[in-house]
This record gives C-alpha cells, sequence and structure tokens, in this order.
C-alpha cells in the first residue's frame, strides 16, 4: 500500500474521533468496507509544521495510512482551498483500482479559506465534495488555530469566523454531525481524552495559557508555523481520527 503525493501546495487540511458511526457514514461500506480511501487536504494534514525535512511517515496522512492498514491505495491530494481540491476529486483512481464512489472519504482543509477571505464558501465546497459520492463514507475535520493574528487569537479574526461559536466549525458540526471532528475541541481539551493527556504531557504555563484563549496549546504545534501541528500533534489527532475510521473495515 502507498501514499501517492502531489505537489505540496499551502493551504490547510482533514478527519475525525471515537463512537457510532451514522447511516451517512456507513453509506455503501460492506463487512469488509471501502477498499480504498482518498484523503484531500493541504498543508496541515502533510505536515507542513514539521519542518523541511520530516521524519519518514511522520505526517498526518502518513501515520493514518499506517494505522488504518487500508486493503488498497491510499491517495491524498492536496489542494490550496477547497476549491481547488473540488477538480482533484474528479481525477481518475490509479489504474486498477475501483470506482472512486467506492472509495472512503477524508477532508481536512478551510484554514486557507478563511485565510484567504473565501471562508464563506467552506461549508458549500466541502457538501460539493461530500455529494460528488453520496454513498462513500466520509469524514470532515474542523479548523484550528495557533498563533495566527497576534498575542490575543480570541479577538483575531480568524477565531471569529472559523473557531468561535456559531462560525464554521460549529455549522459543520451541526450539518454533518457525526461525520465531522472537531479537532480543536480535541487539541484544547485537558480531559483524559485530549490530545495533552493522550500524549503523555503535562500542560506547560504557556499551553494553559493557550487553551485558556482557546487556542492550540503551544506544546501540539509548530510555534514557527501558525495553525501547523508539530509531530506530537499529528500523532494524536491520527491515533484519535484512525479510531473511528477503522470501523469502517469491520
Amino acid at each position: 500500500m502507498t501514499l501517492n503525493r502531489r505537489q505540496l501546495l499551502q493551504g490547510t487540511g482533514l478527519m475525525a474521533a471515537a463512537a457510532a458511526i451514522s447511516p451517512l457514514m456507513q453509506g455503501t461500506a460492506s463487512a469488509a468496507g471501502p477498499p480504498f480511501i482518498t484523503a484531500y487536504g493541504a498543508s496541515v494534514a502533510l505536515g507542513m509544521g514539521l519542518g523541511k525535512r520530516p521524519p519518514k511517515n511522520s505526517t498526518w496522512f502518513d501515520q493514518t495510512r499506517i494505522a488504518l492498514q487500508v486493503p488498497g491505495a491510499n491517495s491524498a491530494y492536496p489542494g490550496t482551498t477547497l476549491f481547488d481540491t473540488i477538480e482533484r476529486q474528479a481525477s481518475p483512481p490509479i489504474a486498477g483500482a475501483p470506482p472512486r464512489s467506492t472509495y472512503g472519504q477524508f477532508f481536512w482543509g478551510g484554514h486557507s479559506d478563511v485565510v484567504k477571505g473565501a471562508g464563506r464558501y467552506v461549508q458549500l465546497n466541502l457538501r460539493t465534495m461530500v455529494e460528488k459520492y453520496p454513498g462513500s463514507p466520509y469524514l470532515i475535520l474542523g479548523l484550528t488555530n495557533g498563533s495566527v493574528g497576534g498575542n490575543n487569537d480570541v479577538e483575531y479574526a480568524y477565531y471569529n469566523e472559523a473557531i468561535a461559536p456559531g462560525g464554521i466549525n460549529t455549522k459543520l458540526a451541526q450539518e454533518h454531525g457525526e461525520n465531522f471532528f472537531d479537532v480543536q475541541a480535541f487539541l484544547v481539551d485537558r480531559g483524559p481524552d485530549g490530545a495533552m493527556a493522550l500524549a503523555g504531557l503535562a500542560p506547560s504555563a504557556a499551553d494553559l495559557q493557550a487553551i485558556k484563549e482557546y487556542r492550540v496549546p503551544d506544546s501540539l504545534r509548530n510555534l514557527n508555523q501558525k495553525v501547523h501541528l508539530n509531530l506530537i500533534g499529528q500523532t494524536q489527532v491520527a491515533k484519535r481520527t484512525t479510531a473511528l475510521a477503522r470501523s469502517w473495515f469491520t
């Protein structure tokens, strides 16, 4: 099984957490589950925050592929914005693969859309991609924040549009239900099921301040890369999301 990477484009990224699967997520997945998975995202999902030479198999896509042990090829298609990925979604599958309508689909994007002033289209573009193959099981990962916009992200426009109550994450959760995973909530959760605890990390003073402001803790992201997660953050998101997606194959 291989991960087909295309040229990395700047943008954002995609995926979800534990519990029961909704009827829509079950889709056409049989007892054996979908034989292939396609993931759509960009810099967050592709591990841009890990630096120019990340460790082998360290990106979210890599870890997801390994954890799921998908009985087929796992293809990743990066795009700068969600609009960019719509055309990529319609691209032909790899030679010998089944129809793309039978694939499981992961979507983690929208960060660049918001930054570029196109946040109002995030919900519509995700709906367009989900409806492209309405019978396919799918999972949408929510947007996250970090140090974008200065010292107080709580008052920054990105936070207000994407993260704050009533923002993009709230709307995606309302529309997609159990097919949506709130990555931000998982990363700032100080409980036993939160990313910090699962990684075995004791929150630092900076982490506690970030959590107070509802920002991704410093220990889980690359401090020089705004919203991009570090290896610990990438790992915990991959572990948490594959726990649910694995149900597609049972």
